[in-house]
Parts: C-alpha cells; sequence; structure tokens
C-alpha cells in the first residue's frame, strides 16, 4: 500500500498548461510519490517535516510535497515547470 497523493489545486493549474511530454513526466513523478515519496530531496534538512522537491521532465519541472506521515498521505502543494 502506497501513499494516498493530494494534489493541490494550484498545482492542478499548473498541470494543465503543460506540454504533453512534460505532463507524462508530472504523472510520473505523482506516482514515485504514491509509492516513494522520500525519492526527492528534503530542501531544509533541519526540518524533516518540511517541504520536498522533486525534479520531473529531465529536470525542467520542480514538485514541492510534504509528507504526511501520520495520514499516509503526500500533499502536492506548488510546482514549476520551465519550457
Amino acid at each position: 500500500m502506497g501513499y494516498r497523493v493530494i494534489v493541490h489545486d494550484e498545482v492542478r493549474q499548473i498541470a494543465a498548461t503543460l506540454p504533453k511530454a512534460a505532463l507524462t513526466s508530472f504523472n510520473e513523478a505523482l506516482t514515485v510519490l504514491e509509492l516513494t515519496p522520500r525519492n526527492g530531496e528534503l530542501l531544509n534538512p533541519a526540518k524533516p517535516d518540511g517541504v520536498w522537491e522533486l525534479l520531473f521532465h529531465g529536470g525542467r519541472g520542480r514538485l514541492f510535497y510534504l509528507i504526511i506521515e501520520h495520514a499516509v498521505e503526500v500533499h502536492a502543494v506548488d510546482a514549476q515547470h520551465i519550457g
């Protein structure tokens, strides 16, 4: 059983503007979060409950998320894409 991934509205809006290849990679990143959310990078190691980052689309995309262990959830809270 994996984590439940909750994609916040802001991230959905960003995903809706992605080119097809980037959207495919974004969806693959969401699958990674479901299975192994700690595959990303913790932005501030001093805050283990803080924001994580996972790159997608060859590093041109960044997905920011929180891991909520007690609820077994990952919340995708922001995304960026260059290109």
